[in-house]
């Protein structure tokens, strides 16, 4: 502060609401917890609030493998909310490398000096080596669908049973009718 009571500092950061006296934040994603990696998926579930338009980026950045499409979602200004971030049709094994997310307001700002602020936005990364899992070693462990197993569930087992109990109750009066016929023309 100078003498005239203006604010002459460098600070510039988001704020979570449009007042003056906001909480001050370094990003308006609260919470980032990874859910499922296996052989072709990453997802994670993130917990996203702010009181303003908002766009946010999600991407997997920095890897070895090929880059994915990112994800991006757009929050109306209601307070936020949880949002699930899939990344599906992934290579098995490959390290993909962190997950970035770039926050950008939709709305225009003003610094504490009453100048017009446009562009602002916060990118930060999450997590490290991200890789998928191997296809063999995921299958054991999640209910992905394999070419070289089959289920051997009791759904499976169960409807064995049925089919063939229809067959007996289908094909068992017509067995009791060719007895009868037989019968008729030995006599």
């Amino acid at each position: 502060m100078n003498r005239h009571n203006e604010t002459t500092g460098t600070d510039c950061r988001l704020f979570k609401t449009l007042d003056r006296f906001g909480r001050g934040t370094d990003s308006t994603v609260s919470e980032i917890e990874a859910t499922d990696f296996s052989s072709q998926m990453l997802q994670f579930r993130m917990k996203a609030g702010a009181e303003f338009p908002i766009r946010l980026t999600a991407s997997l950045e920095g890897g070895k493998a090929p880059i994915p499409p990112s994800q991006i979602f757009i929050l109306g200004g209601n307070g936020g909310g949880v949002l699930e971030l899939v990344f599906a049709f992934l290579r098995q094994q490959m390290d993909y490398g962190q997950l970035c997310i770039l926050e950008e307001p939709l709305i225009g700002g003003y610094s504490a000096l009453g100048r017009q602020i446009s562009g602002v936005n916060i990118r930060k990364c999450h997590f490290n080596n991200l890789t998928t899992t191997d296809y063999e070693l995921s299958i054991l462990d999640s209910a992905e669908a394999s070419p070289y197993i089959r289920s051997s569930g009791t759904k499976c087992q169960n409807s064995i049973k049925i089919s063939i109990m229809i067959a007996l109750i289908v094909l068992l009066p017509f067995w009791k009718l060719s007895e009868l016929l037989e019968r008729r023309r030995i006599k």
